[in-house]
């Protein structure tokens, strides 16, 4: 019962560990989170989900005709 605990507590410690150094730690001028958000609000990942709605409209309008 210790033993599952000691384990259960060593893996919050690395997730913790993991999350901080996500949102905290950078590498080179930006941390994690920094980098995927700007690569996700750039202009081609944008037009990216665009796209993949209007496909995403077209199968559901598809699949709804078939019925």
């Amino acid at each position: 019962m210790l033993r599952k605990a000691a384990a259960a507590g060593l893996k919050l410690l690395i997730l913790a560990l993991a999350v901080y150094a996500f949102f905290f730690l950078p590498l080179g001028r930006r941390t994690p989170y920094q980098h995927l958000n700007a690569i996700f609000s750039s202009q081609p990942a944008r037009e990216a989900a665009e796209d993949l709605t209007v496909a995403g409209q077209q199968i559901k309008n598809k699949v709804r005709e078939m019925k």
